[in-house]
């Protein structure tokens, strides 16, 4: 495994967060370096979430009480840096975090792939030139396009930007030629003039990008500006 794998984003004023500091107030810099050490063990399980029935194993590998450390733990969960569900324990910001660093791999991987069947598809299709100008306008004819700029560029521009690793998954396996990305475009901009948005009702991220086909050809009439919004029909 790569160091990379361990990786996990860590605010360097963490120290003086609101939540934080309710921790430290009752359990002091005790709390907050135990609170860290299970973050850690957290970041290093799959699913970035913890049994509550391996509390007592968790204690014996933190070397500290576990009546002392499931005290901890229910101050987390009142305070709100953690929560329970399902019978485990989790961190809702660790699992935010690494879900967008997973998103952002993921967008990354695919532009790398495409990015290396481009290239063989280019080399594949050029033969040798009779001139400069030949070789220019075969060069110019082969289309390429940064996957990870684009999402991002649609996806800030989303209203409602939850569920962005699903998101990511369903751009990349719908989107896969220039034209696609406009197409993907003039969706968003008949989605964000809808009469859905206008009264509130806008869906998840994840969810839009999946079916966000539906909306290259506008399902609404365009709205009249100008002088024909005062003509009546």
């Amino acid at each position: 495994m790569t160091k990379d794998a361990y990786y996990f984003p860590h605010d360097s004023n963490a120290q003086h967060d609101e939540k934080i500091l309710q921790l430290r107030a009752k359990h002091g810099w005790e709390g907050y370096g135990l609170y860290w050490a299970i973050i850690e063990r957290l970041r290093d399980n799959e699913d970035f979430k913890f049994s509550l029935t391996a509390i007592p194993g968790l204690s014996i590998s933190l070397s500290h009480p576990q009546d002392s450390l499931e005290a901890m733990l229910e101050d987390c969960f009142t305070i709100g840096l953690l929560h329970k569900l399902d019978g485990c324990f989790y961190s809702d910001s660790l699992m935010r975090r690494m879900n967008e660093i997973d998103a952002r791999r993921e967008v990354f991987r695919e532009s790398g792939r495409r990015g290396g069947i481009a290239s063989s598809q280019a080399k594949a299709s050029l033969k040798p030139p009779s001139s400069s100008k030949v070789k220019e306008s075969k060069v110019n004819k082969i289309k390429q396009y940064n996957v990870h700029e684009d999402f991002e560029s649609l996806w800030n521009d989303y209203p409602k930007r939850v569920g962005k690793k699903q998101a990511v998954r369903h751009f990349l396996s719908s989107v896969k030629t220039p034209s696609d990305v406009e197409d993907i475009r003039t969706a968003l901009k008949n989605y964000k003039v809808s009469k859905a948005v206008a009264g509130g009702y806008i869906q998840n991220g994840s969810t839009w990008f999946n079916n966000w086909r539906d909306w290259v050809v506008s399902p609404e009439p365009a709205p009249k500006t100008g002088i024909e919004a005062f003509i009546k029909d």
